[in-house]
């Protein structure tokens, strides 16, 4: 009869040697079983398309440690970094982050710079969703997910003015322009954000935001977004 302790070895001795697809299956398997939860319930907590496609994950027809899900499945199922490390043939522990206790994501903490590597973050823009973070990976890839921070420029850009002969209400219009977009970009910085990278015509990287388009120079990089939880 099987144990029902999540906190119970289940592995056996040799847990740094890759599983096979049929023993990395029913690792997830007994692990959801575990957890009570059935296929349905992993799938809307995964990256996997479908029950039918964890099915298959389960029973060793497509190996899941080789599979681009294993690493939304290891928060799901809260594997352990050696149960990871068996699935993926990975020799170090991977951190496993519980996304059922984010931390409220402030740009205090990047600028203090005391975070972990791996973290679970709610944006104040984005309160329903969870955002697993690799704090590590930096390195700007087109079609990514990142969260950033705005970066305060080393000097204001000088405010445009209207020649005098356009009258005071023109500049006046421009004055208000420019404060309102200064508002827009001091309310900017105070939160972190989801974005896109893209890559522009020229090479260059631009991230876009629920805000707007901003290019790598006007943002802090906090850390790539591996994994997007919605917790009911």
């Amino acid at each position: 009869m099987e144990s029902n302790n999540l906190n119970e070895s289940r592995l056996g001795p040799n847990r740094f040697d890759e599983l096979d697809a049929n023993a990395a299956g029913n690792l997830i398997r007994r692990r959801r079983e575990q957890l009570g939860l059935s296929l349905a319930d992993v799938v809307s907590r995964t990256t996997v398309s479908s029950p039918q496609y964890l099915h298959k994950l389960e029973h060793g027809l497509v190996h899941v440690g080789r599979s681009k899900h294993v690493a939304s499945l290891a928060i799901a199922l809260e594997l352990d970094g050696e149960d990871i490390a068996a699935l993926s043939n990975r020799t170090q522990s991977m951190s496993v982050v519980d996304v059922r206790y984010p931390t409220a994501f402030q740009v205090p903490i990047v600028l203090a710079g005391t975070y972990p590597k791996i973290g679970a973050y709610t944006l104040a823009r984005r309160p329903n969703e969870v955002q697993v973070v690799d704090t590590t990976q930096k390195d700007l890839i087109p079609g990514r997910l990142y969260v950033i921070v705005g970066e305060k420029p080393k000097t204001e850009a000088p405010v445009d003015k209207p020649p005098a002969q356009e009258g005071a209400v023109e500049e006046k219009a421009t004055e208000l322009d420019a404060a309102e977009k200064q508002r827009q970009k001091e309310d900017f910085e105070k939160f972190g954000h989801c974005a896109r990278a893209v890559e522009a015509t020229d090479g260059s990287i631009h991230f876009v935001t629920d805000e707007g388009i901003f290019s790598s120079e006007e943002v802090r990089v906090f850390g790539r977004i591996t994994f997007v939880a919605h917790p009911q």
